[in-house]
């Protein structure tokens, strides 16, 4: 009897143990993933500065209380499709981590860059979004999410063309 109420607590101690192991590893990752995230971002709005400023546009960010900025600003050219010529602000406002604002400030432009020009912009824009979207979540879904404000700006003969987009997300 004895040697079953010994086995006993010590299978719960095991699994004490192990538990904790496992908590100090997930909490070991989750601080792994944010001091990555935060030197991608870091890369990227030093990246990011100098073609702002040939751009015209001024960026900023501000992280708050959290150990890691969730947010990703972003000023491009863009070299091909519909908006050939144009610029491309955008700004993610991430939340629950840092996968999906990164997902949209690297793959948004590219994709408004490859979208065919034989719809109109505010289509290409709500079709990119939604394709952006879907191919997160297919990619690199980690349960975060973001909002975007996009503002692209296309030179025209008679003048620039703005087109504004946004997306909220719950």
């Amino acid at each position: 009897m004895t040697s079953t109420k010994s086995s006993k607590k010590e299978e719960g101690l095991r699994k004490k143990a192990e538990a904790e192991a496992r908590r100090q590893a997930e909490a070991a990752e989750v601080s792994r993933k944010q001091a990555e995230a935060e030197q991608v971002a870091a890369a990227a709005l030093a990246s990011a500065e100098p073609l702002a400023k040939q751009l015209g546009v001024g960026t900023s960010t501000l992280q708050g209380n959290r150990d890691y900025q969730e947010d990703r600003v972003v000023a491009s050219k863009l070299e091909a499709g519909p908006c050939e010529g144009g610029r491309f602000v955008a700004v993610y406002d991430g939340h629950c981590g840092v996968g999906a604002s990164e997902f949209a400030a690297q793959q948004l432009h590219v994709n408004i860059a490859a979208a065919g020009s034989d719809q109109d912009m505010d289509e290409t824009i709500r079709h990119t979004f939604l394709n952006t979207n879907e191919a997160f979540l297919s990619e690199a879904d980690d349960g975060s999410g973001t909002t975007a404000v996009v503002v692209i700006v296309v030179p025209d003969s008679s003048g620039p063309t703005i087109h504004v987009g946004h997306v909220v997300s719950s």
